[in-house]
C-alpha cells in the first residue's frame, strides 16, 4: 500500500513515468 502513495507523488512530477510505475505495482500486488 506504501509503494501506491509513493506513485500518487509522482504523478505531480511527472505524469508519463506515473504510468510506467503504476504498471510495476500491478505486477507486485
Amino acid at each position: 500500500e506504501v509503494d501506491g502513495v509513493a506513485i500518487m507523488t509522482d504523478t505531480d512530477n511527472t505524469k508519463q513515468k506515473a504510468v510506467s510505475y503504476y504498471k510495476n505495482i500491478y505486477f507486485s500486488n
